[in-house]
């Protein structure tokens, strides 16, 4: 009776429990086992461009991916773009998959750029019972997705204050996991928020829509807004 107790009591948390996968390209399983091909044309539409803020190349245009299992999805990188003799080069291993809250059987496609076929989607499967430790890391996660937000930013298209935002937001909760001091958030004029608690939630994300500079930074509109 006792253990049955327990369970309930322990219930809540378990359905609320979050979970996170992080994969490479090579621990898909491909559809007829048609794998992308590893390098990729690094010149359009990937023509990369170096991020000041990464110290690494990236591409301008980025494959994505898109699936229903899971409540967020997204591509980031792992390391570098290759250096080669013939420079700087671009490949699918580059690419990181990123999923929250996965279901036990993820499926969708990988959209990647191919030369005289354009966008090709590459249907994909990875059963979440196969995955090691690093991948189902939040702080693994987290790392990524700030990546990701970063390169968003470089690349000076509408949305940067919404980017910054979310930069700051997976750093403070990378440093709690960490154990680490949070980063200070900072408004558009970098001045230190100090706000009443019970306001200061909506203000911080009045902060992203008003002044300046946000608005010049969110309402390019005539320019694609990127997820």
């Amino acid at each position: 009776m006792k253990f049955k107790i327990l369970l309930l009591s322990l219930l809540p948390h378990f359905l609320n429990a979050e979970s996170f996968l992080t994969l490479k390209v090579s621990d898909l399983t491909f559809k007829g086992g048609e794998k992308p091909s590893s390098n990729i044309d690094s010149t359009q539409p990937y023509a990369l461009k170096y991020s000041r803020s990464l110290k690494m190349w990236l591409p301008s245009n980025l494959p994505y991916c898109r699936t229903q299992d899971a409540s967020e999805a997204f591509l980031s990188f792992k390391q570098l773009a290759n250096s080669s003799q013939n420079g700087v080069r671009f490949s699918s291993d580059d690419l990181v998959l990123c999923f929250h809250n996965p279901k036990s059987k993820v499926q969708g496609k990988l959209f990647l750029y191919q030369d005289k076929v354009g966008w090709r989607p590459f249907s994909f499967t990875f059963e979440k019972k196969n995955r090691v430790r690093e991948q189902k890391s939040e702080e693994e996660y987290l790392t990524y997705r700030i990546t990701r937000y970063q390169w968003l930013q470089d690349l000076q298209g509408p949305g940067s204050a919404w980017y910054r935002h979310n930069v700051n937001r997976d750093r403070n909760r990378l440093a709690e996991i960490r154990k680490e001091p949070k980063t200070p958030t900072h408004t558009h004029q970098n001045r230190a928020l100090i706000r009443p608690a019970l306001s200061n939630e909506l203000e911080n994300s009045m902060d992203l829509f008003s002044g300046g500079r946000a608005i010049s930074e969110n309402l390019q509109l005539d320019r694609e807004l990127r997820l």
